[in-house]
Protein backbone atom coordinates (compact mmCIF):
# COMPACT_ATOMS: atom_id res chain seq x y z
CA UNK A 1 0.00 0.00 0.00
CA UNK A 2 1.23 3.54 -0.92
CA UNK A 3 -0.17 6.56 -0.30
CA UNK A 4 -0.33 9.63 -2.13
CA UNK A 5 0.78 11.89 1.33
CA UNK A 6 2.81 14.84 0.67
CA UNK A 7 5.38 16.53 2.56
CA UNK A 8 3.89 19.68 3.97
CA UNK A 9 5.25 21.43 7.39
CA UNK A 10 3.20 24.00 9.33
CA UNK A 11 4.31 27.47 10.74
CA UNK A 12 5.61 26.78 14.66
CA UNK A 13 6.33 23.48 14.00
CA UNK A 14 9.98 21.31 15.14
CA UNK A 15 11.56 18.14 14.58
CA UNK A 16 14.80 17.22 16.29
CA UNK A 17 16.94 14.17 15.49
CA UNK A 18 13.89 12.22 13.94
CA UNK A 19 15.17 8.62 12.28
CA UNK A 20 13.71 6.80 9.63
CA UNK A 21 11.69 9.39 8.64
CA UNK A 22 10.44 9.86 4.99
CA UNK A 23 9.97 13.54 4.34
CA UNK A 24 7.66 13.29 1.18
CA UNK A 25 5.33 11.38 3.26
CA UNK A 26 5.08 13.27 6.57
CA UNK A 27 3.02 16.45 7.22
CA UNK A 28 3.43 18.20 10.65
CA UNK A 29 0.86 20.95 11.35
CA UNK A 30 1.39 23.85 12.98
CA UNK A 31 3.39 23.93 16.27
CA UNK A 32 3.61 20.28 16.23
CA UNK A 33 6.87 18.61 17.55
CA UNK A 34 8.70 15.70 16.91
CA UNK A 35 11.05 15.03 19.61
CA UNK A 36 14.62 13.62 19.70
CA UNK A 37 14.73 9.49 18.20
CA UNK A 38 11.55 9.33 16.79
CA UNK A 39 10.97 6.85 14.62
CA UNK A 40 8.17 8.35 11.89
CA UNK A 41 6.33 5.80 9.78
CA UNK A 42 9.49 3.24 9.05
CA UNK A 43 8.82 1.11 6.10
CA UNK A 44 6.92 -1.60 7.60
CA UNK A 45 7.82 -5.54 6.04
CA UNK A 46 5.48 -8.56 7.75
CA UNK A 47 4.50 -12.03 6.27
CA UNK A 48 6.12 -10.93 2.36
CA UNK A 49 3.97 -7.10 1.63
CA UNK A 50 5.61 -4.05 2.40
CA UNK A 51 3.98 -1.02 3.73
CA UNK A 52 4.55 2.24 2.78
CA UNK A 53 2.18 5.14 4.31
CA UNK A 54 2.01 9.01 5.35
CA UNK A 55 2.06 9.95 8.72
CA UNK A 56 0.29 13.09 9.44
CA UNK A 57 1.30 15.14 13.35
CA UNK A 58 -1.87 17.62 14.27
CA UNK A 59 -1.76 21.24 15.51
CA UNK A 60 -0.21 21.63 18.83
CA UNK A 61 1.08 17.72 18.98
CA UNK A 62 3.77 16.44 20.93
CA UNK A 63 5.43 13.21 20.18
CA UNK A 64 7.78 12.19 22.59
CA UNK A 65 11.08 10.83 22.56
CA UNK A 66 11.92 7.62 21.12
CA UNK A 67 8.29 7.01 20.17
CA UNK A 68 7.20 5.16 17.02
CA UNK A 69 4.68 6.03 14.56
CA UNK A 70 3.90 3.32 12.14
CA UNK A 71 3.22 4.06 8.72
CA UNK A 72 -0.21 5.73 7.90
CA UNK A 73 -0.57 7.19 11.46
CA UNK A 74 -2.55 10.29 11.65
CA UNK A 75 -2.34 12.19 15.11
CA UNK A 76 -5.25 14.46 15.62
CA UNK A 77 -4.85 18.04 17.14
CA UNK A 78 -3.02 18.85 20.47
CA UNK A 79 -2.28 15.17 21.31
CA UNK A 80 0.41 13.93 23.18
CA UNK A 81 2.16 10.46 22.65
CA UNK A 82 4.59 9.84 25.35
CA UNK A 83 8.21 8.91 25.23
CA UNK A 84 9.03 5.51 24.35
CA UNK A 85 5.47 5.29 23.09
CA UNK A 86 3.13 4.27 20.58
CA UNK A 87 -0.36 5.73 18.97
CA UNK A 88 -3.53 3.66 20.35
CA UNK A 89 -4.22 0.41 17.43
CA UNK A 90 -7.36 2.04 16.94
CA UNK A 91 -7.02 4.84 14.12
CA UNK A 92 -9.97 6.94 15.73
CA UNK A 93 -8.53 6.99 19.18
CA UNK A 94 -5.25 8.46 17.73
CA UNK A 95 -7.06 11.34 15.36
CA UNK A 96 -9.15 12.57 18.81
CA UNK A 97 -8.32 15.79 19.62
CA UNK A 98 -6.99 16.66 23.18
CA UNK A 99 -5.69 13.18 24.08
CA UNK A 100 -2.68 11.88 26.02
CA UNK A 101 -1.18 8.42 25.39
CA UNK A 102 1.90 6.41 27.27
CA UNK A 103 3.37 2.94 26.39
CA UNK A 104 3.06 0.47 24.59
CA UNK A 105 0.40 -0.49 24.05
CA UNK A 106 -0.19 2.82 24.23
CA UNK A 107 -2.61 3.55 27.32
CA UNK A 108 -4.78 6.79 27.89
CA UNK A 109 -4.28 9.09 30.44
CA UNK A 110 -7.56 10.70 31.36
CA UNK A 111 -5.81 14.40 32.20
CA UNK A 112 -3.16 16.51 31.69
CA UNK A 113 -2.35 19.43 33.60
CA UNK A 114 -2.81 22.76 31.90
CA UNK A 115 -0.36 25.48 31.33
CA UNK A 116 -0.98 29.36 31.15
CA UNK A 117 2.41 29.44 29.70
CA UNK A 118 1.76 28.08 26.54
CA UNK A 119 -1.98 29.25 25.85
CA UNK A 120 -3.45 29.38 22.22
CA UNK A 121 -2.36 33.16 21.00
CA UNK A 122 1.42 32.83 20.77
CA UNK A 123 4.00 35.83 20.99
CA UNK A 124 4.97 37.04 17.57
CA UNK A 125 8.67 37.37 19.24
CA UNK A 126 10.82 36.71 22.01
CA UNK A 127 10.53 40.27 23.28
CA UNK A 128 6.42 40.46 22.94
CA UNK A 129 6.31 37.58 25.40
CA UNK A 130 8.66 38.48 27.88
CA UNK A 131 6.91 39.28 31.44
CA UNK A 132 7.91 43.16 30.86
CA UNK A 133 5.11 43.46 27.93
CA UNK A 134 2.91 41.34 28.95
CA UNK A 135 2.23 43.29 32.37
CA UNK A 136 0.43 46.32 30.51
CA UNK A 137 -1.99 46.24 27.32
CA UNK A 138 -0.22 49.56 26.90
CA UNK A 139 3.35 47.98 26.55
CA UNK A 140 5.22 47.23 23.53
CA UNK A 141 7.71 45.12 22.14
CA UNK A 142 9.84 48.57 21.39
CA UNK A 143 9.35 49.79 24.82
CA UNK A 144 10.86 46.52 26.51
CA UNK A 145 14.99 46.94 27.37
CA UNK A 146 16.48 43.91 26.73
CA UNK A 147 16.09 40.84 28.78
CA UNK A 148 19.96 38.60 29.36
CA UNK A 149 18.18 35.71 27.72
CA UNK A 150 17.79 37.58 24.30
CA UNK A 151 21.33 39.75 24.37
Amino acid sequence: MVSNARREAGQGRRASTASFISPDLLSVAEEGFVADAVSLGATRVRNGFVTVAGNHIGKRSFIGNSAVLPPGTVIGESCLIGCLSIPPADAADAMRADTSWLGSPAIFLPQRQPSAAFGESKPTSRREGSACCAQSSNSSASSCRPHASSR
